[in-house]
């Protein structure tokens, strides 16, 4: 009986197969001939259909084509064969493609675009003729499906984007065969360009517009930013940081020089956005969670209110840093040595945080000791400020490839701040809230535009938190957004610490601890009282136990309630009247 069900299962299958097949053959196919190079030509492929490329009378000195389809957001084949059943070669991707290398007499080509979707999808299909002596990309594949794979393939996430790429070779005319692997792979150097779309733009036009900028040689040195150059290594794999949301073009262009001569070739290039158009909970160009722009907007308006006002409202700066130390350490040892899933490290962080927060408001109203008070915000700002150093081009120097010498060299930076300014504490906390409140508030507004100034930290703890990020390269490309966003922070942080240094002109550095206020006071009280009954004993002997217990209380109590009204000159004046009542005393005493 189960004999007669798998082979009912696998009849069916063969049905579903045959029939799917011939829906794809049975397609009006779009022939296109081509007499020469067809550059970026965008062609609407019909859902399920088979697409024949075909390049006739292709030039002599022409040594290989190279063929190459882009979608944005759906795979394509490639296929030397008119049927994917027939043995050839053939590449599946969104970013795709393969090489014909022309024989001796050789003038016609064809190749067959598939599109497997089932629905209609608009792709960017170019074919570059190179010559002789013109390295072969892909030429020396080890690892990819295809015999000569010229394309990128790239793994993206939210944290990190690798590209591998295999191997070029060296060629010579049609007469003459292909220059071996072992000997074309000390020949050759490559560099990786990267080319980043508008900020915040999905569009399938801007995405067709960057792919068509990267797609010849001339054109990848024109638009785009090399990242990195392997000279004469066998290295085909790179590692950089990503930036959700921020859609980039990767390629790498392959050279060599033989007799005085650059020879030169780029692969297919390949695109990413950091994130997924399938998602429904998080995907290209959405928001997260209420949750989170709910805590964004209460960060941006308690930043901004610290950067103006955090030196007067003192414990409310406190618990501003206080929160954002602690919830980072808890963020990263949570993500670092924990399995706890998103939400509750989410959770956690916020409660560390404010728990974070509360200490260090009880560390100030307890000791008040404005040293150790502003040694936490001296640190925050040196992290902040060692972190946008780092963001630059010198956190990709060489040095920084170690782990060790990263670290170190970061914490030296962050101890810069604190070693400087706390001989100045009064300015360290007017210029630590004022720098710190503008990046809060602007950080939410890059949250919502889709800027890169929150990278500034994201890419620290990036590090922080993963052991395989010290060979990635930072790229990024400052825009029209991120300049605007970068002259608010320094409007905002320059005007927070004039107003803040005017409107303490004249006042108390720093406010009194309300706890070692009240020891002082009962300091005062204990004394106080000693004193009165050093002065009520010579002259009142006989008074009754009960009355002259009343009248100290009674005494007691209107100064305390006098020293209310003045808590900074009663100490003083109490001073004063002590020294006078002992004086009395004594001469009392001695007569």
């Amino acid at each position: 009986m189960m004999e007669k069900f798998i082979v009912c299962v696998v009849f069916t299958l063969s049905l579903f197969s045959s029939y799917c097949a011939r829906q794809i053959r049975d397609m009006a196919p779009v022939a296109i001939s081509f007499t020469s190079q067809l550059d970026g030509v965008r062609l609407n492929l019909p859902a399920n259909s088979r697409t024949p490329l075909e390049v006739s009378d292709i030039e002599y000195s022409v040594r290989f084509l190279v063929f190459e389809a882009h979608t944005q957001k759906y795979s394509l084949i490639f296929s030397t064969q008119p049927d994917l059943k027939e043995s050839g070669q053939s590449a599946n991707g969104s970013d795709v493609g393969l090489v014909s290398v022309l024989g001796h007499y050789e003038s016609h080509v064809n190749m067959w675009l598939y599109n497997i979707n089932s629905e209609k999808v608009t792709a960017l299909v170019n074919i570059t003729p190179y010559e002789s002596s013109a390295p072969i990309p892909g030429g020396c594949n080890m690892e990819f499906p295809a015999e000569i794979s010229p394309f990128l393939r790239i793994y993206s996430s939210s944290v990190d984007t690798k590209i591998e790429f295999q191997h070029a070779r060296v060629t010579y005319t049609r007469e003459q065969p292909l220059l071996s692997c072992d000997r074309s792979m000390f020949l050759l150097s490559y560099n990786l360009y990267v080319h980043f779309l508008p900020e915040n733009d999905f569009s399938e036009m801007s995405y067709l517009n960057g792919i068509q900028t990267m797609i010849s040689v001339a054109s990848v040195k024109k638009h785009g930013v090399k990242v990195t150059t392997f000279d004469q290594s066998p290295k085909t794999r790179v590692t950089l940081l990503s930036y959700p949301g921020q859609g980039v073009i990767y390629n790498v262009l392959v050279s060599y020089i033989r007799d005085n001569e650059l020879y030169e070739a780029v692969y297919v290039p390949v695109s990413t956005y950091g994130c997924s158009f399938h998602s429904e909970v998080d995907g290209c160009g959405q928001l997260t969670g209420d949750l989170a722009m709910v805590l964004a907007i209460v960060m941006a308006i308690v930043g901004l209110f610290v950067c103006f006002r955090g030196h007067r409202f003192f414990k409310t700066e406190m618990m501003y840093f206080g929160f954002l130390t602690f919830a980072l350490l808890t963020f990263v040892l949570l993500t670092r040595f924990t399995e706890i899933g998103i939400t509750g490290r989410n959770i956690l962080t916020v409660i560390l945080g404010i728990s974070g927060g509360l200490l260090w408001v009880a560390i100030w109203w307890m000791f008040g000791v404005p040293v150790i008070s502003m040694l936490l915000v001296g640190l925050v700002l040196g992290f902040l400020l060692t972190s946008v150093v780092f963001f630059t081009p010198v956190g990709n120097m060489q040095v920084f490839r170690d782990d060790f010498s990263y670290w170190l060299i970061f914490s030296c930076g962050i101890l810069v701040i604190p070693i400087i300014f706390l001989l100045f504490p009064k300015l360290l906390s007017i210029v630590g809230s004022s720098i710190m409140g503008g990046y809060a508030f602007i950080v939410v507004i890059d949250r919502y535009i889709g800027t890169t100034l929150s990278y500034i930290i994201l890419n620290v703890v990036k590090r922080a938190v993963r052991d395989d990020l010290s060979y990635a390269f930072n790229s990024y490309l400052f825009q029209t957004n991120d300049v605007i966003l970068s002259i608010t922070w320094g409007f905002l942080a320059v005007f927070g610490i004039c107003f803040q240094l005017y409107m303490e002109k004249g006042r108390l550095p720093f406010p009194p601890a309300p706890y070692a206020t009240w020891r002082l006071n009962r300091h005062l009280g204990l004394q106080e009282r000693g004193y009165e009954n050093a002065i009520i004993g010579p002259f009142q002997p006989t008074a009754p136990p009960g009355d002259m217990l009343d009248g100290t209380r009674a005494r007691t109590r209107n100064d305390a309630n006098s020293h209310t009204e003045n808590t900074e000159e009663e100490p003083l004046l109490r001073d004063t009247e002590h020294s006078q009542s002992v004086t009395q005393y004594r001469s009392c005493s001695r007569s």
